[in-house]
């Protein structure tokens, strides 16, 4: 039964992850990537995902007595970036046009900096994981950077089918998001309701940590000040669980990791409701008007 369940959790985060760049693709013209490209939010937010989270990541599990599943999936959600989940976070608080860029550019800087952080990581804990440019560009590529390229190709070839295709493909991934959220759950409950306080607060730390390093760094609009935390803060399960999937073939750590995305993105809807009441209240006067 749990390797019915286990399989069901992978298929559906696969789908879910290429459902969501397809998705991202579909949302994005030319005109907005060239223009979010010299908007130097994006930059800096890549520095702080590649460089700032897996920093505090680390700092929190050195220090902290955390159990060996805890600190990897932590450390490792870590340095993963790329934040598929940031599209359908900033459709309701953020810069639409930022999220997918920086999707974009994070998964692709990703292909450099996991395999460096990896090494990191392995000096300083005993992880021993693996992960070279070569294999991640292989299994990203058909998963999310060829699906967000053809939606990107439908956007600007077929305008109109691509607004038809919108809520078709959002509706899907809806539907694989809960079909994942339920199985990853199912197995992994143990080990959440297991996890020490120790664990709970390294995960609390990391994700309230890169909130605020988010709205530093995400300039003076709200909504890119936004799109930054999210960024920063959701990370990408797709590159953690392919990092997994290379080092450990027999492990069945995905349940883990989505379940682990979920809980942090729990954690920071606290984060999305004052987002959402600083855009009102910066609006209302514009509403009134």
């Amino acid at each position: 039964m749990h390797g019915i369940i286990h399989a069901i959790v992978g298929l559906a985060s696969s789908q879910l992850v290429t459902l969501l760049s397809f998705d991202m693709g579909l949302s994005l013209r030319w005109d907005d990537l060239r223009k979010e490209v010299r908007n130097p939010v994006l930059w800096r937010t890549l520095v702080a995902a590649v460089l700032g989270v897996p920093l505090l990541a680390i700092l929190v599990a050195a220090t902290l007595p955390l159990g060996p599943a805890a600190r990897g999936v932590i450390v490792l959600m870590a340095i993963s970036p790329g934040a598929p989940m940031l599209m359908n976070k900033a459709q309701k608080s953020g810069n639409v046009a930022l999220a997918v860029t920086l999707a974009l550019v994070l998964t692709l800087a990703a292909l450099v900096s996991v395999p460096v952080e990896i090494a990191v990581l392995n000096r300083l804990f005993p992880v021993d994981l693996h992960a070279s440019a070569a294999e991640l560009l292989r299994r990203l590529l058909p998963k999310l950077l060829l699906p967000l390229v053809l939606g990107f190709v439908v956007r600007g070839a077929w305008p109109a089918g691509a607004n038809a295709l919108e809520p078709f493909v959002r509706r899907l991934f809806q539907l694989a998001l809960l079909v994942a959220a339920i199985a990853a759950v199912a197995t992994s409950w143990n080990v959440v309701v297991h996890m020490s306080p120790w664990a709970w607060l390294a995960m609390l730390l990391v994700t309230m940590g890169a909130v605020l390093l988010g709205e530093t760094i995400g300039g003076r609009e709200p909504r890119d000040r936004a799109t930054a935390a999210y960024a920063i803060v959701l990370g990408n399960p797709a590159i953690a669980m392919t990092v997994v999937a290379l080092s450990y073939p027999q492990l069945h750590a995905v349940p883990i990791i989505v379940t682990y995305a979920i809980l942090r993105a729990v954690l920071v809807l606290p984060y999305a409701v004052l987002s959402s009441r600083r855009l009102s209240v910066r609006d209302r006067p514009m509403d009134s008007a």
